[in-house]
């Protein structure tokens, strides 16, 4: 899996802070869990990088206080020096 990738790609962006969230077989039925799980964790962005995932991710999130970004997004940041 391609999660090793990103994450050793993610661990090198100063001052982010990588946690796992329960991995789930389905966005479409765990969207809300993920969001709860976050927020329970105190985590304030959960990086993906499926756009699908991304969109039922964002339907449930409104109003939670939980942002989503997609991978690219990040690493973009990041080379720009936003991150």
């Amino acid at each position: 899996m391609l999660w090793g990738t990103y994450r050793r790609l993610l661990g090198q962006i100063e001052g982010l802070t990588v946690v796992n969230l329960k991995p789930t077989d389905c966005c479409v039925r765990a969207a809300a869990d993920s969001i709860e799980e976050a927020k329970s964790k105190g985590l304030d962005t959960i990086v993906n990088t499926c756009i699908s995932c991304n969109a039922w991710l964002l339907k449930v999130s409104k109003g939670s206080g939980v942002k989503l970004k997609l991978l690219p997004e990040v690493l973009l940041d990041a080379v720009r020096g936003r991150a």
